[in-house]
């Protein structure tokens, strides 16, 4: 493979921690796996590594073609035979994940440091989205109860809802909630 110098200089990168970071289609996951095999090759073992990405798919494809390079070195006898077999074995328990589930490893392992229930979960979409629409209907009911006192929440559903319902107010707000989870400085 052709690298460029930016690639290159991260595939033979050695004694750090490095960052990778560019554009779709631009090759991150052929250099990660390249600057993985290059280690491996010189004798790292590859459940030393941390390796994170952003989705289940990029990181069951970097297992899968650190996979494929492995037995290709092997069948075609590059380097320590036995070493490389060795990593083929230990391929499955190395930390090729995504950045939650591997925070959510970080948590189960310490939950008594971090003072959480040893049987926490995190729900799925489904379960998160009932649970919001949930807490805006039950926020809504409460200002309901107190609309004649408060002259801003009745302009806003008189705003914002129709005749049949506040689904319109209780959307918004819900987007609104949404657009400001983007934000790591808001607390």
């Amino acid at each position: 493979m052709n690298w460029t110098k930016e690639q290159n200089r991260i595939i033979e990168l050695r004694n750090s921690n490095i960052l990778v970071s560019a554009a779709a289609g631009s090759g991150k996951t052929a250099v990660m796996v390249e600057r993985i095999i290059t280690l491996i090759k010189n004798g790292e073992d590859i459940d030393k590594f941390l390796v994170v990405t952003f989705t289940k798919a990029a990181a069951a494809g970097m297992k899968q073609k650190i996979q494929k390079s492995l037995m290709k070195a092997v069948q075609s006898k590059e380097g320590d035979i036995k070493h490389l077999r060795k990593q083929l074995t230990l391929l499955n328990r190395a930390m090729i994940t995504t950045i939650d589930s591997f925070c959510m490893d970080i948590v189960k392992k310490n939950f008594h440091l971090a003072d959480v229930d040893p049987n926490f979960r995190v729900g799925d979409q489904s379960e998160l989205s009932i649970l919001l629409q949930e807490a805006v209907d039950e926020v809504l009911e409460e200002e309901y109860e107190k609309i004649n006192n408060k002259e801003n929440f009745r302009k806003l559903v008189e705003g914002f809802t129709g005749n049949r319902g506040d689904e319109e107010l209780s959307q918004i707000i819900q987007s609104l909630y949404r657009f400001i989870l983007s934000f790591p400085s808001v607390k």
